[in-house]
C-alpha cells in the first residue's frame, strides 16, 4: 500500500508576487499581484526654544529649495531609521545640539504635494536639549536667528510658520487644518 502526502493549505495558497517595475507580472502568471502602493517623502523638522520662547532657525542657503527663507532644523527620513531618530539626527547635522528621541513631543503634520512629490512633515518639539544652537551646516545656510512667535515673518517658510501657528496636534492638509 503505497501512501500520499496530501499538501498543506499553506503549500496550496496562491502566492503573492510583487511585479518588477515596468512589469504587469513577469513572465509567469500570478495569483493576487500586489499594485504599486502610494509613496510619500517623509520629512522631520524640529523646534528649538529658549525659555523666552524664541525659536532657532537657520537661514537656508544653497539647497535650491526656498534658499533665503528662515527654516527650522529639518531633513528626510533615512532608511532604517524611526522619525524620532531622524528628528534628533537632523537637530544635531543643523544645529549642532544634541537632542534625544525620548525627547520630541509631536506638535503638528503636514500632509502636500510639493514639485517632486507628495510628501509628509512631522514636527516635532525638544523638550531637553544640550549645547549652543548654531547654523552647523555652513554649505547649506547662511547663518541663523532666534525668533520669537510674536515676530513671525515672511522670512519663514510658508508650512513650517503654518504649522507652529496651528493647535498643537493639528494635521494640516495643503493649508487647511483639521485637528486630532
Amino acid at each position: 500500500m503505497r501512501l500520499s502526502r496530501r499538501p498543506s493549505p499553506a503549500a496550496s495558497a496562491p502566492s503573492i508576487v510583487r511585479p518588477r517595475a515596468g512589469t504587469m507580472g513577469g513572465e509567469r502568471a500570478t495569483v493576487g499581484i500586489v499594485p504599486p502602493r502610494h509613496t510619500v517623502r517623509v520629512a522631520v523638522h524640529v523646534v528649538v526654544a529658549r525659555e523666552d520662547g524664541a525659536i532657532f532657525f537657520v537661514r537656508r542657503a544653497g539647497t535650491g529649495f526656498m534658499d533665503g527663507k528662515l527654516s527650522l532644523p529639518s531633513g528626510h527620513l533615512e532608511e532604517g531609521e524611526s522619525v524620532l531618530e531622524a528628528a534628533a539626527r537632523e537637530t544635531l547635522e543643523e544645529a549642532g545640539v544634541v537632542v534625544r528621541p525620548d525627547d520630541l513631543e509631536h506638535v503638528a503634520t503636514v500632509h502636500g504635494r510639493w514639485k517632486v512629490a507628495p510628501y509628509l512633515h512631522l514636527f516635532f518639539r525638544a523638550v531637553r536639549w544640550e549645547g549652543e544652537a548654531h547654523a552647523a551646516e555652513p554649505e547649506k545656510s547662511s547663518g541663523s536667528a532666534w525668533v520669537h512667535p510674536s515676530a513671525f515673518s515672511d522670512e519663514l517658510i510658508p508650512y513650517e510658520r503654518e504649522a507652529l501657528e496651528a493647535p498643537r496636534g493639528a494635521v494640516l492638509v495643503l493649508g487647511e487644518v483639521r485637528t486630532a
